[in-house]
């Protein structure tokens, strides 16, 4: 299924990806001890580094390395072994929306059309507003 025309994630965002995947239990007990949603957008706006600083702690280490050590074509096979697709912020389909969260998600994962990502992309007669709100 994959092919050039398919979505193609990035080396850099497919280990932040499985960082956060590595993470998540991590990410899950700081979130419950806090405000529900505040914590998680604080922690995942933070770099590889300082996530894992705040959340394993003497670990920190071990998870960066054992993420930098992710080979990105076995990721990206194994993601084409499930017949779906990753896309980037890097890749020109991405949802232009979704680069302005500070938390958003490092990679898309999909099954499917990828060219379905085109129909979360604003009109593009749609205007964005200003913190003004207009």
């Amino acid at each position: 299924m994959s092919g050039p025309e398919w979505p193609r994630a990035c080396a850099e965002c497919l280990r932040r990806a499985w960082l956060i995947g590595s993470l998540a239990g991590h990410i899950e007990k700081a979130v419950d001890r806090a405000t529900p949603g505040r914590r998680a957008h604080e922690l995942l706006a933070l770099s590889d580094a300082d996530l894992s600083t705040a959340l394993a702690r003497s670990r920190a280490g071990e998870f960066l390395e054992h993420a930098r050590a992710r080979d990105p074509e076995r990721m990206r096979a194994a993601v084409a072994g499930t017949h779906g697709w990753a896309c980037c912020r890097h890749d020109d389909r991405h949802p232009e929306g979704l680069g302005d969260l500070g938390d958003g998600p490092a990679v898309l994962f999909g099954r499917g059309d990828p060219a379905l990502l085109a129909a979360l992309a604003p009109p593009a007669s749609t205007r964005r507003s200003s913190s003004a709100g207009w």
